[in-house]
């Protein structure tokens, strides 16, 4: 071996082995990267089978919504009718309910009226006025006795009662509070 300057003469051995280690090298390279690009596959192969699956699920549950979005088109008339009838009821319990209210503010100004012929009786009988008092009173009290079978007659009880009973069989539970208030009312006004 010989050198010359900076520079020296390799002998075929130190090139040989030089290229081997080099081959050797690459080779682990190459395994390393194989290994790498088969695990890269796997996962790629697994992440195509669950896109599959779940594009499966989606279309399934897509059908699902179909069928309930038909279901509810099918039931859309007979919705619309019920939602028709319990607004045309719930106009007519409104009406009622108006007087309803007209008809127990005239019974509390009767009942302020009968309160009022009291006190004058108990008046009338301090100053020795009773019998005259008694028969104005009595002569009143049947006046308000005339008023209040009147109010009584329009208010019509019955055909009330028979609405309050329908807008129930429609299944109405927005306003069941105000049914039951009402009917309550109905059962003092009929007693």
């Amino acid at each position: 071996m010989s050198s010359r300057g900076l520079f020296r003469v390799v002998s075929f051995e130190e090139l040989s082995e030089i290229s081997n280690d080099g081959c050797e090298m690459n080779m682990e390279i190459g395994k390393t990267t194989r290994l790498s690009i088969m695990n890269m596959k796997e996962e790629v192969e697994q992440i195509i089978q669950t896109t599959e699956l779940n594009i499966k699920t989606a279309k399934e549950e897509f059908r699902q919504l179909e069928l309930a979005i038909d279901s509810i088109d099918g039931n859309y008339e007979c919705m619309t009718k019920i939602g028709s009838d319990c607004k045309g009821q719930l106009a007519i319990l409104d009406k009622r309910r108006i007087d309803v209210i007209d008809i127990s503010n005239r019974i509390k100004e009767m009942k302020q009226s009968v309160e009022m012929i009291i006190s004058s009786y108990k008046d009338a009988a301090q100053t020795k006025c009773r019998d005259r008092k008694f028969a104005i009173m009595e002569h009143q009290l049947k006046f308000l006795r005339k008023a209040i079978a009147l109010n009584n007659q329009r208010l019509k009880l019955c055909d009330l009662r028979e609405n309050i009973n329908r807008l129930r069989s429609i299944g109405l539970d927005l306003h069941s509070k105000y049914l039951d208030m009402m009917s309550e009312y109905l059962d003092m006004m009929s007693a």
